[in-house]
This record gives C-alpha cells, structure tokens and sequence, in this order.
C-alpha cells in the first residue's frame, strides 16, 4: 500500500484503509476510500485497482 502512495496518511488526511473482519465470503475485501474531494477517492481507487492488478471494474464489483 505505501508503494502505491495508498496506505492511509494522517498528514494527508487520504487514503485507503482495510476492515480487519473477515466477510460473509471468506475472500472479498472490504474497505475505504478517505479523500477530501470525490476525485481524490476516484483516483485512489483506480491506483488500488492497478495495485491489485484487477479492472476497476472489477474492483468495484468484487472488492467492495
């Protein structure tokens, strides 16, 4: 996550954080996108999704 600048950073006051708890599933992540403007969460999650290697698309409907 800190690779990919996604890591959440309190002096920004960005970024992604994980659930600890494991979903209904057993393999989905849960998780949040804090950014000051809808934007920056648009961004993010388009560099989580590279991170992961999936499609944003796929992020979107697997992930959250």
């Amino acid at each position: 996550m800190e690779t990919h600048r996604l890591a959440f950073d309190p002096a920004r006051g960005e970024g992604v954080v994980f659930c600890e708890d494991v979903p209904p599933d057993g393999h989905t992540w849960r998780y949040g996108v804090i950014a000051a403007w809808v934007a920056g969460v648009q961004e993010q999650e388009g560099r989580l999704a590279e991170a992961l290697g999936v499609d944003w698309f796929e992020l979107d409907v697997q992930v959250k």
